[in-house]
């Protein structure tokens, strides 16, 4: 009797699909991976000198109480609504042109007033606006 020679089990593994399913998870990260884009916009700042600027701008100081009346450069206004405001700073506007407004709030004056007085200098051109506040360390803020 003659006895079929058995076959020799293959020991290696065989990698094809082992790779294809690297592929896949690669496409599939590649795909779903979204990239952020950084757009820069590349500018050349005119120059001029803070002496000139200075000139051009006439400030006016707008100061707000904690019950929210406003005081224009230390004239008290009579009615404070923000009716009343904006008549007010249109007149300065109309007379000086490019105004410079800083704004001083008291910490205890509310919300509403402040956003009156910016809604106020925006709706009569004046857009050089700055809020003045009183330094203090940042341990003494606790």
């Amino acid at each position: 009797m003659k006895f079929l020679a058995a076959e020799e089990d293959n020991d290696e593994i065989n990698l094809t699909p082992l790779i294809d399913v690297v592929f896949l998870l690669l496409i599939f990260f590649m795909l779903t991976t979204t990239f952020k884009q950084e757009t820069t916009l590349s500018i050349d700042l005119p120059e001029v000198s803070s002496l000139e600027q200075e000139d051009r701008l006439i400030s006016i100081e707008v100061l707000i109480d904690k019950e929210g009346r406003y005081a224009v450069n230390n004239q008290v206004l009579q009615n404070h609504s923000a009716t009343a405001l904006r008549e007010h700073l249109k007149a300065l506007r109309s007379e000086n042109g490019n105004l410079n407004v800083v704004i001083r709030a008291d910490a205890q004056s509310s919300h509403q007033s402040l956003m009156w007085l910016l809604d106020a200098a925006a709706a009569v051109g004046l857009l050089n606006i700055s809020i003045a506040a009183d330094t203090k360390p940042l341990e003494a803020i606790k």
